[in-house]
């Protein structure tokens, strides 16, 4: 995969702290008219009572893309193939292109996530480990303190992100899911 700058358009959102994301919805929005973020039903919203209204069609239910059965809704979340797939695909490979076709599956190039306390979550850092394993092509977000890292770059660029820094980003989640992971371990004892 070639190293290029990144204009995401495609952003799957799912947060348990909303601490500063209306507002990067916002600015994202401002810089990249074109993105459109795919939120779990908590997430959307709360994105839909804090973002201005002229902003609400860029905010998409992902269970309108992924249609889980109703009784799965509220426990699998986000585990789903096709998110999957969007997020791990390779754009340069044919087979992986055709694989996106056939399923009629949308790349996604950002992730932002942050993990629930209290319980164990297990789709977010699902998501997190696909979005920063795929580096190359897709902007992992763990933070809320990342935000601005992210909007600078951004308005540097024009819009686009530097692998430098999906690199830089993708190494914080997993520095954030190990210590997610030990945390875990403590409500378990």
């Amino acid at each position: 995969m070639s190293d290029y700058s990144l204009r995401p358009t495609r952003v799957i959102c799912s947060v348990s702290s909303f601490q500063g994301l209306p507002e990067l919805v916002e600015s994202l929005l401002q810089l990249i008219p074109e993105i459109t973020f795919y939120c779990t039903t908590g997430t959307l919203t709360q994105l839909k009572e804090r973002v201005a209204n002229n902003h609400h069609s860029h905010l998409v239910d992902i269970y309108r893309y992924i249609s889980p059965s109703a009784h799965s809704r509220d426990i699998v979340k986000t585990l789903d193939w096709r998110i999957f797939l969007g997020l791990l695909a390779n754009p340069d490979s044919a087979n992986h292109q055709q694989a996106l076709q056939e399923s009629d599956t949308r790349l996604f190039d950002m992730v932002i996530v942050n993990l629930y306390r209290k319980v164990i979550d297990i789709g977010g850092p699902a998501l997190l480990r696909a979005a920063a394993k795929n580096y190359q092509r897709v902007i992992a977000l763990s933070s809320p303190l990342q935000y601005p890292l992210l909007l600078s770059e951004l308005r540097r660029n024009n819009g686009k992100c530097t692998v430098v820094l999906r690199r830089a980003l993708a190494q914080q989640v997993f520095r954030a899911i190990i210590r997610y992971n030990r945390y875990c371990l403590k409500l378990l004892k």
